[in-house]
């Protein structure tokens, strides 16, 4: 291969990797808003639900969530306190995990 095809491919791959995480990042944020509009419609704060894009109408989508069974309210019982808190140390692991991990650039 020459120092050109090694340069070209060089490039190509540079900009590969930035499509990919334009396209990434893109989809966290828009599924970060979409989770946002859902909190502020459960809440009852639809300003702040309309100013992040929600149009007033159906109740958003709900957002899927690792344990479906956790309220988000009071905690009722000892099972649901369970669920609760495997949920946060899953958080909590996954966040040290990720910082911990070198972002590729």
């Amino acid at each position: 291969m020459t120092e050109e095809e090694q340069a070209a491919l060089k490039i190509q791959t540079i900009r590969r990797g930035s499509k990919a995480r334009l396209a990434y990042r893109d989809a966290r944020d828009e599924e970060a808003r979409r989770q946002w509009i859902e909190f502020y419609v459960q809440t009852g704060n639809y300003d702040e639900a309309r100013e992040l894009g929600w149009d007033g109408g159906e109740d958003p989508a709900p957002v899927a969530r690792a344990e479906s069974d956790v309220t988000t309210g009071p905690i009722a019982g000892p099972t649901e306190r369970e669920k609760a808190a495997r949920l946060l140390q899953a958080h909590a692991r996954g966040s040290s995990a990720r910082l911990a991990y070198p972002q590729a650039s």
